[in-house]
């Protein structure tokens, strides 16, 4: 498609308010029309609506970098402890972690 049958779409877009209905009377996919502009957005230099990343989220009841290093510190010292024992003994001293979490912290950090 050429650059003058987009403007005229994106003008109909502006007068109708909605993409879709715009691309279909257009008669082309509303995916087209977005990548053109994120390809014109780019070219401008403004980066409008090129792809935006956003920063890793973090769950807000994951486990401390703190906790997790004495996850990894009490399986070292404790080989013979379990994931059960491990979470007992942390509960213990009031950082509660359910065995399945330390099975997974292990696992992750390749440790058993």
């Amino acid at each position: 498609m050429d650059e003058t049958k987009l403007r005229e779409l994106e003008a109909r877009v502006e007068a109708l308010g909605n993409v879709s209905r715009a691309c279909i009377e257009a008669g082309i996919p509303r995916s087209l029309y977005y990548k053109w502009k994120q390809v014109r957005s780019a070219e401008a230099g403004n980066g409008g609506n090129a792809v935006k990343r956003h920063p890793r989220r973090r769950h807000p009841h994951a486990a401390s970098e703190a906790l997790v290093a004495e996850v990894l510190r009490l399986a070292q010292a404790h080989p013979d402890w379990g994931c059960g024992r491990i979470a007992l003994y942390l509960e213990l001293r009031k950082q509660p972690l359910s065995a399945t979490t330390v099975r997974k912290l292990l696992r992750k950090a390749r440790v058993k």
